[in-house]
Formats: C-alpha cells, structure tokens, sequence
C-alpha cells in the first residue's frame, strides 16, 4: 500500500462526525482490490453517521449494506459488473438515487428495500426494459420529484402509471438514445394526459435523425397546465450540415411556444446537471 493511500485511510479512521465521502478513482478500469477494501473497511467504522456517498467503483466489502443513515447514493461505474446482493442492502432513509451502468432489475431491488423517501433517481443504464424497474419506483417512491431514465416503447404503460401515482413529480429526464424507434406520438400523448399538475420541467436526449417533429408540435398545441422548463438534447455521430439544420428546426419550433407563452423557458443541447433546467445553478429542491 503506498504511503499517501495509507495517510488517507488514517485520516477517515480519525474523523469523529464523517458525513459525506466521495471517491472518484483513476483509472476507473484499474481497482486495486486490497486498498479499496482498506478503504471501505475504515468507512464502516463511521457508518452511522454518513449521509452522503459517492464513489466510481463497485464495492469490495458490505459496506453499502452497513450505510443505514444514508441520504444520497452517487455510484458511477465505467464497466458491467453483477449487482445482484442489491436485494438484501435496505437503506430506509435515502433520499437521492444516482446511479450509471448498474442494471434496472438490480436497481428495481434496491428501491424495493427503501421506505418512501426517495425524492430524486437518476439512471444511467443501456437497457431495453424498465418495466419492473418504472412500476417499483411508482409503488415505493410517493414522493419523487425528479426521475431521468432511459425510455422504451414497452415501458410506455408503467410510465404512464408512474405519472398517476408520483403526484409530486416535478422534473422528467427521458433518454432515448438506447431506443431505435421511440413511439414519440404516445409518448407525448402520455404526459399530457397523466402528467401531475407540479409537473412542468422536461428534458428530453434521443437521436437526432429518428426524431418527429410533429410529435413534439402536438405536445405542446395540447399542454394545458403550467408554462414548461424544456430542454432537448439532441445526440448525433458528426456535427454536419444536417444536424444543425435539425438543431435550428428545433430551436425555431419550440422558441414559437416561448413566445405563445407555453415554454417558459426552453435550452438546446447544453450540458447541465440532470435536473437543472437554466445555467443559474439552484438546488433549493434538495
């Protein structure tokens, strides 16, 4: 063990109210398994009183299972790996869900072990199938405000319900870009007919080239509740002539609803947190 990742391990293990841990590893490829356990080993020692948890690789130890005081779990992984002990970590208190290549049913488990507290999930996962996952979250997660998950069309009717029963629901981040043809026509149809009425911030990343036009136009003719926070961001292998041509299409339509006074406000293509919807910073919902 070199001498600055054992300096690290004693200062964890010297700390007396250790609330927030964050790891980010480089490589992210590269897991050296003894320090990693070393490391996780010390955190235990102050499990009880950490709220906040963040890291970039799968843990080596139980320790997600000792994590009982947990408010936010941020884990973003570069690879595959098998998830499947999630079903027996229960961490009643958390709030936030952040979470990148973890798969849904594995994910499905461990909201199932939480206790309505949730209020934030964020999904990063190339997955065709989150039916299980979407009807979990609808049954466990009564006061979620904010979700981003990738969309398939065999999703559509769990949604739907999700948007029923999460009535606090008040930002909605939709990726399709795992999805090769997104039914957009009941999509949209979707969220305006079962949107709640706190709903009104949208994000919306897909393919440029499979994207329909009409599809968005008829959402927004036929929104019918509070002016929206949008922002589309579309994906695309080269920036040619063709994709900023879709890029003004987009910017044109969407600026016709700004001035109707249905958008409120409305960004193309920019990079901000996943629940962010303006480049003036705000986590007040926290």
């Amino acid at each position: 063990m070199k001498t600055n990742n054992y300096e690290i391990i004693k200062l964890i293990e010297a700390q007396k109210n250790l609330n927030v841990v964050g790891f980010n590893k480089q490589p992210t490829n590269v897991i050296d398994q003894s320090y990693c356990k070393t490391l996780e080993e010390s955190l235990i020692k102050n499990v009880n009183n950490i709220q906040y948890f963040s890291m970039n690789w799968k843990p080596v130890t139980n320790i997600l299972s000792q994590l009982v005081n947990l408010i936010s779990l941020d884990i973003k992984l570069s690879s595959y790996a098998d998830w499947n002990y999630l079903d027996k970590v229960c961490l009643p208190n958390l709030k936030i869900l952040k979470t990148q290549k973890i798969p849904s049913k594995d994910l499905a488990n461990l909201i199932q072990n939480t206790k309505g507290n949730l209020i934030e999930i964020s999904i990063q996962y190339e997955g065709n199938d989150n039916r299980r996952l979407l009807q979990v979250i609808y049954n466990k997660c009564p006061n979620l405000k904010y979700l981003k998950i990738s969309f398939n069309n065999i999703d559509i009717i769990k949604l739907e319900k999700l948007l029923i029963e999460c009535k606090y629901l008040n930002g909605l981040f939709l990726n399709t870009l795992d999805n090769n043809d997104p039914d957009w026509d009941n999509l949209f149809e979707i969220l305006i007919r079962s949107s709640p009425k706190n709903l009104f911030r949208f994000k919306f990343s897909y393919y440029y080239k499979i994207f329909r036009f009409n599809s968005l136009e008829l959402f927004l003719d036929n929104w019918n509740k509070q002016p929206i926070l949008l922002q589309t961001i579309p994906v695309c292998l080269l920036v040619d002539a063709d994709f900023k041509r879709h890029q003004q299409q987009v910017n044109d339509l969407i600026n016709k609803y700004v001035t109707k006074g249905s958008v409120k406000a409305y960004d193309l293509g920019k990079i901000f947190e996943d629940f962010e919807w303006t480049q003036n910073k705000s986590r007040a919902y926290f």
